[in-house]
């Protein structure tokens, strides 16, 4: 697939300036020197070759097109999926090149004058680089355009948007290959990604139909990137640990990822209410409001932005010390293009997530919504992540072993810059366990088989196409059975990484037989963690959670509510009460700071829960935990007032979101806020049409039985019913509303 090149300085005249040398063109953009790769992609470029280059997060992908911009007649073409930073990014390199015109932007969102006055100065020549969307390329008339121009280079930027197996396939970008083969002049072309396994390269390539290809592929090691995984806290306690590690950074710039927008702004919220410059992001903010936390995070006026997966593209900022995922990313590509936003100075820096398993059933849910094709590709990521997470093999060597770099070590060496490097967890070698796989494969399925039937075969489990096989008599079955279903994942990634085993062009769920070569093996190839950690003092500060008060307090809030005829739940959250037995409230000032403990509800049922804790603190000697603020009073900005008020005038969900001018999501989240902070709302009259009073009656019936508040066994009961998942929600917060007390 990939071409070596040799690799000369550039003499050749390109056109009337090209006598420069390329370390000139590269002093205009402000720069001394190249990064890894830069210069051997920029000369392929110049040389007219097709390119597919692979860079880390900040690896300087944009210069492979930027720089030979100024080299080449005529004017380069760039194709972007993300319209909303184009104009950033064209900003950009007008003002390191101090020329107004060098780069403009045409997409949908430029008037029709607009685009013809910056198609004049296209031909004038005084553009020269053009960023575009592939919707763009998709209309005749602009088409047309491009025809009638020189067109040197198309740089297909996020060319990982081009495969379904892709982390973010865009269906437009199948179709740019169909747009350019009509051009009279066949462009070079230079695809650039951060994230791209070794299929997605491949299907890159046959797609785009990229000619004599050169593939440049730096190392996706960042190496001064530290990576810390942590199973998800009951939410207090988690919060208190998000603000403790952003503490540890004082007057330092971080990002934190969370799956919901209501999530950025509670914890926003918290990291202000100690003293922590923060600000929350997400689609449902107006467009002035989402630009004037970029400009401030970018200035440095806020040190923390608490943001959904949309922050952090063309964000041009390299002293980020610190990334932390709340909730679990859909994917490693996700993960390694977000944790990839810290250290871009090359200078030491944190990422830390968390994870619980809701999380992989909340991604499960929006699913649902998928067709089949969809639904397999996003599954399967999030499958990978998930073992990613689980893995209690080196951080780092994963990752690289996900994007098809050879591994040497299992381990971040000395440096333990991962926190299972850190823990030393037990292992074991499964080198002979590798070796009959590859040959139960070379006699059984030469052509291939998948990842999932291996790991049933060894775990020693049974399915209907391994019986008609007769697979069940091989000496592969239940080889593994005393071994984690993650620890067989981990051995088919090893065995992948030293070629025991290969991956199937074709399809990226299935492998094929390789070859045992003990040249590319060394001790550690097939060392697989047992996930038992080894002799972990227990750090004098931990947080505890106390399992035993916990049953205490669910006890007499069930007798409770039992007597009322209510769901336990509704009296306080199964998270408050875990809260609760981490922190250890005892009086009631204290225990509001308990999340989703109002001051009604701690007036009416305190005395089930806090006499119970002052007695098990004075029992054990203990003491409260509450040296952070993880949460605040309900701000009722002039916003919920107005949504308040909306309410109680029975306006539609569509009037909330038009007078508001936000999303249906954003909505139903705010009230989720007024109400769970104590305010009475009803709000019957936004589903009566979907869900009338005899369904609504079934409904409480089914909600009171459940053990915990949670709309996953909702949504399950009511599937019949075809209920859309926010109606539902709002569905549950009318109960809230109307039978919390």
């Amino acid at each position: 697939m990939q071409n070596e090149m040799d690799i000369t300085p550039l003499e050749a005249k390109v056109n009337t300036d090209s006598s420069l040398e390329l370390t000139e063109l590269l002093a205009r953009f402000g720069l001394e020197g190249f990064r890894p790769l830069q210069k051997e992609a920029i000369t392929a470029v110049l040389r007219g070759k097709d390119s597919l280059v692979l860079m880390p997060t900040g690896g300087g992908k944009s210069l492979c097109y930027q720089l030979p911009s100024l080299a080449l007649n005529g004017c380069t073409v760039v194709v972007s999926p993300l319209i909303a930073l184009m104009k950033d990014q064209a900003d950009s390199v007008n003002k390191k090149l101090k020329r107004e015109h060098y780069a403009h932007v045409l997409n949908s969102s430029i008037s029709a004058g607009k685009q013809t006055e910056i198609k004049a100065k296209v031909h004038e020549g005084e553009t020269k680089l053009i960023y575009v969307s592939p919707e763009w390329l998709s209309v005749e008339g602009n088409q047309a355009f491009l025809d009638s121009i020189d067109v040197p280079l198309i740089a297909i930027d996020e060319a990982h948007c081009v495969s379904e197996w892709g982390h973010d396939f865009r269906p437009e970008y199948r179709n740019i290959r169909k747009y350019l083969s009509g051009l009279s002049n066949q462009p070079t072309i230079i695809c650039l990604t951060a994230t791209a396994t070794p299929f997605v390269q491949q299907d890159i390539i046959d797609n785009l139909k990229l000619k004599d290809v050169n593939v440049f592929k730096a190392s996706f090691n960042r190496p001064n990137l530290s990576y810390f995984i942590k199973p998800k806290l009951p939410q207090a306690t988690l919060h208190q640990a998000i603000a403790k590690e952003v503490l540890k950074h004082p007057q330092e710039t971080g990002i934190i990822y969370c799956m919901y927008r209501k999530t950025t702004e509670e914890v926003a919220e918290m990291l202000q209410n100690n003293g922590i410059k923060a600000m929350a992001y997400h689609g449902g903010l107006p467009t002035k409001e989402r630009m004037e936390v970029q400009n401030a995070f970018t200035s440095g006026k806020v040190h923390v932005v608490v943001a959904t997966i949309a922050f952090g593209m063309g964000i041009d900022k390299a002293d980020v010390r610190f990334v932390i995922h709340h909730d679990l990313p859909k994917s490693i590509e996700n993960y390694y293009q977000e944790t990839g936003r810290a250290g871009r100075d090359g200078k030491p820096s944190r990422c830390l997530g968390f994870y619980s398993e809701k999380d992989v059933k909340s991604y499960a849910r929006r699913f649902k919504d998928l067709n089949e094709g969809e639904r397999q590709r996003a599954s399967q990521l999030l499958e990978s992540m998930h073992d990613f997470v689980l893995s209690g093999t080196c951080r780092r060597a994963f990752v690289l072993r996900y994007f098809g770099e050879k591994v040497e070590h299992n381990s971040c060496l000395e440096n333990n810059t991962c926190d299972n490097c850190a823990q030393k967890y037990e292992t074991t070698d499964l080198q002979e366990m590798a070796r009959e796989v590859l040959s139960w494969m070379n006699n059984n399925t030469p052509k291939g088989a998948s990842k999932k039937m291996i790991q049933t075969l060894l775990l020693g489990r049974t399915t209907p196409a391994i019986t008609t096989a007769k697979f069940e008599e091989s000496s592969v079955f239940g080889l593994g059975k005393t071994l984690r279903p993650n620890s067989i994942r981990e051995l088919i990634e090893m065995a992948l990484n030293v070629g025991v085993l290969q991956r199937d062009p074709s399809n990226p769920l299935n492998v094929l037989p390789g070859k045992w070569s003990n040249e590319n093996l060394s001790p550690s190839s097939f060392s697989v963690s047992l996930q038992k950690r080894i002799d972990r003092p227990k750090a004098s500060n931990e947080i505890t959670f106390h399992q035993d008060l916990y049953d205490m307090l669910k006890a007499s809030c069930k007798r409770k509510a039992e007597s009322l005829n209510i769901p336990s739940f509704l009296m306080f959250s199964d998270a408050a009460l875990k809260e609760t037995a981490t922190y250890l409230p005892t009086t009631p000032e204290n225990f509001l700071a308990v999340q989703g403990v109002s001051d009604r509800k701690s007036r009416k049922f305190g005395q089930f829960v806090l006499p119970i804790v002052q007695q098990f603190t004075k029992d054990n000697d203990l003491e409260a935990n509450l040296s952070i603020q993880t949460k605040g009073v309900m701000k009722k900005s002039a916003q919920k007032v107005k949504l308040i008020e909306m309410i109680d005038k029975k306006m539609t969900l569509d009037a909330l979101e038009g007078f508001l001018g936000v999303d249906q999501d954003y909505v139903i989240n705010e009230l989720e806020t007024i109400v769970m902070a104590g305010t009475k709302l009803n709000v019957q009259h936004l589903f009566s049409e979907e869900v009338d009073e005899e369904l609504y009656d079934e409904m409480w019936d089914f909600y009171r039985g459940l053990e915990e508040d949670q709309l996953g066994p909702f949504e399950e009961e009511f599937d019949e019913e075809e209920i859309p998942e926010h109606i539902l929600r709002l569905v549950r917060l009318q109960f809230h509303a109307m039978h919390g007390l």
